[in-house]
């Protein structure tokens, strides 16, 4: 895990496609050099695979070639392009996720001479067709995303003979249609990702009848819900949606960069398998007072992630078994078993800032156990 998002191509202001490749590191941008890159490109198929370290590219428009049906990979250092004997055809709009449970990239329809609904996986080196009985019907510039606390990819919306708003999912071998009670309008162009914080899938944006939309989205397996954050990037279509596993939030690389910061967020288990739970009440908000607390009377550790050497583990005597601190003291703050309140100054450019949270919890035997830590973030 390099804890890098990466982009690849789209237009430049001028809208004419581009074959920049991205970085962003939670603070800047960067384009790392590469001795080949896939040709310029838009509306292509981009995917993150954790468990293999590589960044799938498929297909999309060039202005030189028109549908493009190449795959390429993107390891970090450089692009490789790989030459399957069997392959999707040329198309663009195409749905892909990475499903991490199986180590396959799932790809979905997409527009070449006809609307597409076939359904495709990649292992790292050949591209299957899979036949399923049932499946969506054929369309372009949905949004789709893997589900790995239920184990099942979802595929929402995208554009046939009009917009959709159905929700499908794929369990590695069948596509069953969901129908919830209530679901975002029907759109495309729209992004999908799955939040490891809330344990859902996240819908942002698109385009439905009215125009560009800001609106934001959780699915949870039965039901989507509509979330109403304090602050929303602009309407916009095509833009892109990921999931930074190392600073644990949600990164929107469109009409700018955004990032959805939940203000508690978790940074860490004490102990294997988790530790006691630190809890976290209210919102950090600048002048938005957070309150910390945990079973057991013991100390709270305020400060700053490892950020130059990973967390430090800790064992007997410390500790009553084996655990992992995770924050970096600059403060230490007695419990003795009652919550504490942490008072944020009322100063705005804290926005962004992050503090981690870890506490320790003397035990009978005179040895601590350790919480689970949590990253506070200020959000606006």
């Amino acid at each position: 895990m390099r804890g890098r998002t990466v982009a690849f191509g789209g237009s430049d202001p001028a809208v004419t496609p581009v074959n920049t490749t991205w970085e962003w590191d939670g603070s800047r941008w960067a384009a790392p050099p590469s001795l080949v890159s896939p040709p310029a490109r838009i509306e292509h198929a981009l995917a993150h695979q954790a468990g293999r370290g590589r960044t799938l590219l498929f297909g999309g428009i060039s202005t030189a070639q028109g549908l493009l049906g190449d795959t390429w990979e993107w390891d970090g250092i450089g692009w490789t392009a790989h030459t399957p004997v069997v392959a999707p055809s040329p198309r663009a709009g195409a749905a892909l996720a990475d499903d991490s449970a199986r180590g396959r990239a799932v790809l979905f329809g997409g527009a070449g001479a006809l609307t597409m609904n076939d359904t495709w996986e990649w292992d790292g080196s050949a591209w299957t067709r899979l036949q399923p009985s049932a499946r969506p019907p054929g369309r372009t510039q949905a949004a789709m995303a893997f589900d790995p606390a239920r184990r099942r990819t979802v595929l929402f919306g995208g554009s046939g003979p009009a917009y959709l708003a159905d929700t499908w999912e794929w369990d590695a071998t069948s596509w069953s249609r969901r129908t919830p009670p209530a679901s975002p309008s029907p759109r495309f162009g729209c992004a999908m990702v799955f939040d490891a914080v809330r344990g859902r899938v996240l819908l942002f944006g698109g385009q439905d009848a009215t125009g560009p939309l800001s609106d934001l989205w959780e699915w949870d397996g039965a039901s989507w819900t509509r979330l109403q954050p304090r602050t929303s990037p602009p309407a916009q279509l095509r833009q892109g949606l990921a999931w930074d596993v190392a600073r644990q939030r949600v990164v929107l690389v469109g009409a700018g960069t955004w990032e959805l910061v939940h203000g508690c967020a978790p940074a860490g288990p004490g102990h294997p398998g988790g530790g006691l739970p630190l809890v976290c009440s209210g919102v950090p908000t600048p002048a938005g007072p957070v309150t910390l607390s945990f079973a057991g009377a013991g100390w709270l550790l305020l400060g700053s992630r490892f950020t130059l050497s990973p967390p430090r583990a800790l064992g007997p005597p410390l500790l009553c078994a084996s655990g992992t601190l995770h924050v970096q003291p600059a403060a230490a703050l007695p419990t003795y078993g009652v919550p504490i309140a942490i008072a944020i100054p009322p100063i705005p450019a804290l926005v962004g800032a992050e503090v981690i949270a870890q506490g320790f919890a003397l035990q009978p035997a005179g040895c601590w156990r350790a919480t689970d830590a949590l990253a506070l973030t200020v959000i606006p």
